[in-house]
């Protein structure tokens, strides 16, 4: 393992062998390369079957977004209009219910401050809009992030503190603290 990662791969098994307990049948198979942050994430397309996942390209705030179909996968990518840059660190994308929002945390290694990136998905097209930057932390980090199940609230952790964020006025509350 390097970091930041340089490749994401892929494996194919196949279900049927080994009494359809399954078989790796293509193992670590590139998809892209190029300077990564550690975070993935993956949201089920409209249509129910295929998959897009996200990487974020080190440094940018460029999202990599691959659709994995039956017949294979294609790779594109979408500079994002606000969102603040990755240095070494992205959290894992955390998705909406509903699969139509997403947001990760992010780390400034100059400033040592902490951003919540938050935007809309179009789960049809992988188009990504009205992406978000909010910064929770001032030297310190961020350790990811989860959408509540209505979809209405992220929220998103430091050392010491919870923070939820209402995804629609970007209204910020810290509801718990760490009390030692």
């Amino acid at each position: 393992f390097s970091y930041p990662p340089y490749e994401l791969y892929y494996s194919i098994i196949d279900m049927s062998l080994d009494g359809n307990l399954g078989g790796v049948v293509l193992k670590n198979q590139v998809v892209l390369q190029d300077t990564l942050n550690g975070g993935i994430g993956a949201i089920r397309h409209a249509n129910g079957r295929d998959w897009w996942l996200f990487m974020v390209k080190h440094g940018t705030s460029t999202i990599y977004k691959v659709l994995f179909t039956p017949y294979g996968f294609t790779v594109s990518s979408q500079s994002l209009t606000n969102a603040h840059y990755s240095w070494y660190n992205g959290s894992q994308f955390a998705s909406s219910c509903s699969g139509d929002r997403f947001a990760y945390t992010t780390y400034d290694s100059a400033s040592h401050d902490s951003y919540l990136v938050r935007a809309n998905f179009d789960r049809c097209s992988g188009n990504i809009y009205n992406d978000t930057t909010i910064q929770l932390t001032y030297g310190s980090y961020l350790w990811g992030a989860a959408f509540s199940a209505s979809g209405n609230n992220v929220y998103a952790c430091s050392s010491t503190k919870v923070f939820q964020i209402n995804t629609n006025s970007f209204m910020v509350d810290t509801v718990a603290y760490y009390d030692g």
